[in-house]
């Protein structure tokens, strides 16, 4: 249902109400659930605060080998920001700040919470650690190459492709993250990184 949501946050115009629906629902449902795991904020980042730098290792990484001429982050991201300034009918300077907003702010805790509190943690109460985050990983990813559909109906697929690759690998990393520290501050701030990195 969050899958089909991204979908219409990303191709009804001028703008999406579904956005902000998305948004709340992704934090909404794994608090009414109760499913988040967090621990001491202290003792989580005392306990584990090398797996939290080996994991921006794993990060970059993952990013470098990924990296292809398809779909450059550096080049791709003012492109997006760009083409939703025109959707919105807004200047690019407002479309910037709200889409370093939105990366920045939103993105590590409502992607974190839905899909490595939720998604994951509600597998893993079923399943082995490896198949709760190859599924929740997978979400994570098709919900991210769901953005270049803003571009419809020049999608750019090869990007996509590139971009589920990225996003998947990066979700496999957060859920390892989560489930070896037990705390959803570890990956909360592991994606915030991440992020200003790639917005700066």
């Amino acid at each position: 249902m969050l899958t089909l949501l991204a979908l219409a946050e990303s191709t009804i115009a001028p703008w999406s109400p579904a956005i902000l629906l998305y948004a709340i629902l992704c934090i909404l449902i794994p608090v009414i659930s109760g499913s988040c795991r967090f621990g001491s904020f202290k003792e989580a980042f005392r306990a584990h605060w090398r797996l939290l730098l080996l994991c921006l290792a794993l990060l970059t990484a993952w990013v470098r080998v990924f990296s292809s001429p398809l779909f450059p982050l550096h080049k791709i991201l003012p492109v997006f920001v760009n083409a939703s300034a025109l959707k919105m009918h807004v200047g690019a300077l407002p479309a910037k700040i709200g889409f370093g907003l939105f990366l920045i702010i939103w993105a590590p805790v409502g992607e974190e919470f839905f899909y490595r509190g939720y998604l994951q943690g509600k597998l893993r109460e079923k399943t082995s650690f490896i198949k709760a985050a190859l599924i929740a990983s997978f979400f994570f990813a098709i919900r991210h190459a769901l953005h270049l559909f803003f571009f419809y109906p020049d999608i750019p697929w090869g990007a996509a492709f590139v971009w589920v690759v990225l996003a998947f690998g990066w979700g496999m990393i957060f859920g390892w993250l989560y489930e070896r520290s037990s705390s959803l501050y570890l990956p909360v701030a592991a994606h915030f990184l991440a992020n200003c990195i790639s917005f700066i």
